[in-house]
């Protein structure tokens, strides 16, 4: 199975762990570099709570089967799409470390999968489908995201490490709602509410 995010009900939830050694899921997480947590972007809570939560209610392994973050400095628009996004790929990078470390600490956590391969085009695949973001592991020239590959490559190599040790002290802070946005997560937030108030 995959489901589309966390919102499927419990009972759906149960029977596909009766019939799947994993459940699969896509997740676009909220990285708030200012304070080195990852967070769920519909309320705010820390990812680790969330996953938790989700853990007890499936009864299974799970694992992330799509889930990016995008950068503004690639040339491509990224006005439409999934996942946060990011000024510069050093962001970029350091949201993606970030968010794999977090969830690769958990222990019912199999693994996970990155969308995509490629970057999307810039004007969109067609006037049906119009992605244009930099997803990407390469860019469209086909030459890699070097920093964002070879964190990859890195932390992968010790993945196993990963396993044994709790979730980063950063990361695991569970004290409900964030006392405050950071400058990024402001700036985005706006964003997106100007892009939905054009769209209405």
């Amino acid at each position: 199975c995959r489901f589309a995010g966390l919102g499927a009900h419990e009972v759906v939830l149960k029977a596909a762990a009766r019939h799947c050694d994993i459940v699969t899921f896509n997740y676009y997480p909220w990285a708030d570099l200012d304070r080195g947590i990852v967070l769920n972007r519909r309320d705010g809570r820390p990812i680790v709570d969330v996953f938790r939560e989700f853990h007890a209610k499936v009864g299974a392994p799970l694992l992330i089967t799509e889930w990016s973050f995008s950068a503004l400095d690639a040339g491509r628009p990224c006005s439409d799409g999934a996942g946060q996004r990011f000024r510069t790929q050093a962001e970029r990078v350091e949201a993606a470390e970030l968010f794999a470390r977090t969830l690769l600490s958990l222990p019912f956590m199999v693994g996970h999968a990155w969308f995509m391969w490629v970057d999307q085009p810039a004007l969109g695949f067609n006037k049906h489908f119009h992605e244009d973001c930099n997803y990407g592991l390469v860019g469209e020239d086909g030459k890699p995201y070097r920093e964002l590959t070879d964190m990859f490559a890195r932390l992968h190599a010790g993945g196993v490490s990963l396993r044994t040790r709790p979730v980063p002290p950063r990361a695991a802070r569970s004290a409900g709602r964030e006392e405050r946005l950071s400058e990024r997560e402001r700036f985005f937030r706006k964003a997106r509410r100007e892009k939905g108030a054009r769209a209405a």
